[in-house]
């Protein structure tokens, strides 16, 4: 077996995890920004979309984080509660 073998194997099997936070202190595109920030700075993190009007953020992670640590991220951003996962 090749190296780039294995690494094809890998990607195959890496799946990618979606979640929905709902978090209602999102009020503007600077909000948007500052959770962005924050959270593309995990390596785990491949695309973040922000709806402002619906106040919630969808992640795709390469690598499931549990919701306590995705709600610490969402803190440390700055005063931002997470109410809900999906």
């Amino acid at each position: 077996m090749y190296i780039s073998d294995i690494i094809i194997q890998n990607e195959i099997r890496r799946k990618i995890v979606k979640k929905i936070l709902s978090i209602p202190e999102i009020k503007n595109e600077k909000c948007a920004e500052k959770l962005s920030e924050v959270f593309y700075s995990l390596p785990e993190v491949e695309e973040i979309t922000v709806d402002i009007e619906n106040k919630v953020l969808e992640i795709e992670l390469s690598y499931n984080l549990s919701n306590d640590v995705l709600k610490s991220i969402a803190k440390s951003a700055g005063k931002y509660e997470v109410v809900e996962i999906k």
